[in-house]
């Protein structure tokens, strides 16, 4: 695999960016389905 061009390795702060991103869209999206009545 091609690690030389991910920015969470090279960029400091990248991997909790690419983390707190993920955990931001599964929490929105779970307000969203709760809100609409899909949970």
């Amino acid at each position: 695999m091609n690690f030389e061009h991910m920015p969470e390795l090279t960029w400091r702060y990248g991997y909790f960016l690419a983390i707190g991103l993920m955990l931001l869209i599964g929490i929105s999206m779970y307000r969203w389905f709760k809100k609409n009545g899909w949970f």
